[in-house]
């Protein structure tokens, strides 16, 4: 009798070892059965293609599709099962794939940094859902002295104070806008701070601001009467992500950036002096 029980744990552990083993197997030679496969989620680059399939068990291609939110900036050659995307805008995506039963997602993130490898997939022409990403429009006014106005004199030996706040129009239009002023008064009742604004085009997300001096409309120059010299200029965010800043003034570069993750923006800036900016976090 115990010659028989000994007997019959060998063969249970013995059967155990080689499903346990069997299981393995088949855990190593198919990982991944269903579901969404990305050549990469992270360390992606701006304008870096990457392709994607969607491992189902169904044999038909008809009805699979394909959805990136947000669709921004976003490229697509869609074939079947296989998809390539090209972001340009850095920020957080939510790839879904579908095939008319069975969906899965995935979610990545796309650097700022620009991509400058080879891509020679065919995209489909832009649709509903594609947005190029938003550029603001460059400030090409030009400004100077108009009749009997006061030169534009160039800042000297100032200091300009930035306040941000959050702005949004219904949810249409979002993101910073930014309150300048000068800490010298001005002999001007109405002293005003030239500036321009403009995409950064060193960086694939990111602004350029230069505050190019100070203008003294006519009849404000008045005896006695000044004023600091004050602008605004607004900052669109259009969706999560790392914007450069940079701005210049006296003939200085400043550079910063400003985060946005949410509704919370974070505002990155270490200088203590030439163009300061307060408060460095904003939450709607």
């Amino acid at each position: 009798m115990k010659k028989i029980l000994l007997a019959s744990i060998s063969l249970a552990l013995t059967m155990g070892f080689y499903a346990c083993k069997k299981s393995s197997d088949v855990a190593a030679t198919n990982p991944q059965s269903t579901g969404i496969i990305a050549a990469k989620v992270s360390g992606i680059k701006s304008g870096e293609p990457i392709a994607f399939t969607l491992k189902t068990s169904s044999n038909t291609t008809s009805n699979v599709s394909w959805k990136v939110l947000p669709s921004v900036g976003v490229f697509k050659a869609i074939a079947g099962k296989k998809a390539t995307f090209k972001f340009t805008i850095a920020g957080k995506y939510t790839i879904i794939g579908s095939d008319g039963f069975y969906s899965d997602s995935t979610q990545i993130s796309v650097d700022s940094i620009p991509y400058t490898g080879g891509d020679t997939t065919q995209y489909a022409p832009k649709d509903s859902s594609f947005y190029p990403p938003y550029v603001p429009p460059t400030d090409t006014s030009t400004y100077h002295g108009g009749y009997s106005d006061t030169t534009v004199p160039v800042l000297y030996n100032d200091q300009i104070n930035i306040t941000p706040s959050l702005i949004d129009t219904a949810g249409i239009s979002s993101g910073v806008l930014f309150s300048a002023k000068t800490s010298q008064v001005y002999p001007s009742s109405a002293a005003s701070l030239v500036s321009s604004i403009s995409y950064d085009s060193t960086a694939s997300n990111g602004f350029g601001i230069n505050y190019q001096g100070v203008l003294l409309p006519a009849n404000t120059a008045n005896t006695g009467i000044t004023s600091v010299a004050s602008t605004a200029n607004f900052l669109f965010m259009w969706q999560d992500g790392k914007y450069t800043l940079r701005i210049i003034a006296q003939n200085k570069t400043y550079t910063g950036s400003v985060n946005k993750v949410g509704n919370t923006y974070t505002i990155t800036w270490p200088y203590s002096s030439g163009v300061l900016i307060s408060p460095l976090i904003l939450k709607r």
